[in-house]
């Protein structure tokens, strides 16, 4: 969310954030499939509320765990078909926030443990050769291309760069875990 914050403050747009931890953005019970029992009665309320004041809004904004929901239901790429079409139905510009790259094993103390450890380094310990994007992003850019008022964005070219991503940049952490930028590492990209 800080990187769309930082974005709306430099160009003077307004945009509102709402969430539901764990909960695709698909219409009606589209989700339950691909939630925790917990969330089963919640998220489709949540996202039917969101849908309640979306009016308000030219452009809708949706990120997820995609490749989570791919794996869990073969019924991924039509969720997300009817996701788009419902919200180009209602007039909306679609931007897909794609899923920005993964660190397994980062960890978010590092910074803390290397002034105890000065010959630790956190941003080498959190960078891998750049071996292009994972598969379900692709895949939504080729499903987006398809429709008309529907984008893709991603965050990747920004901490994949030279051949090598990197939780860090310029020695910040971006990261708050493995696969989830923080709030101030994503107002630095």
């Amino acid at each position: 969310m800080g990187f769309f914050k930082v974005i709306a403050e430099d160009t003077g747009f307004s945009i509102r954030n709402i969430e539901h931890a764990s909960c695709p953005p698909f219409p009606g019970t589209l989700s339950v499939k691909y939630v925790d029992r917990g969330y089963k009665e919640s998220c489709p309320a949540f996202n039917k509320m969101v849908r309640e004041v979306l009016y308000k809004y030219d452009t809708v904004i949706i990120g997820g765990t995609w490749p989570k929901y791919e794996k869990t239901s073969a019924d991924f790429e039509k969720d997300l078909r009817k996701t788009i079409e419902d919200f180009l139905k209602d007039e909306k510009k679609v931007v897909i926030a794609l899923r920005a790259p993964g660190f397994i094993g980062y960890d978010k103390a590092c910074v803390q443990k290397s002034i105890k450890l000065p010959f630790l380094s956190c941003e080498k310990r959190s960078n891998y050769s750049d071996r292009g994007d994972i598969a379900t992003n692709d895949r939504i850019r080729k499903i987006v291309s398809e429709y008309k008022d529907t984008t893709t964005l991603s965050l990747r070219n920004l901490i994949c760069t030279n051949g090598i991503c990197s939780a860090y940049k310029n020695g910040m952490p971006l990261y708050y875990d493995e696969g989830h930028l923080s709030i101030p590492g994503s107002e630095i990209l």
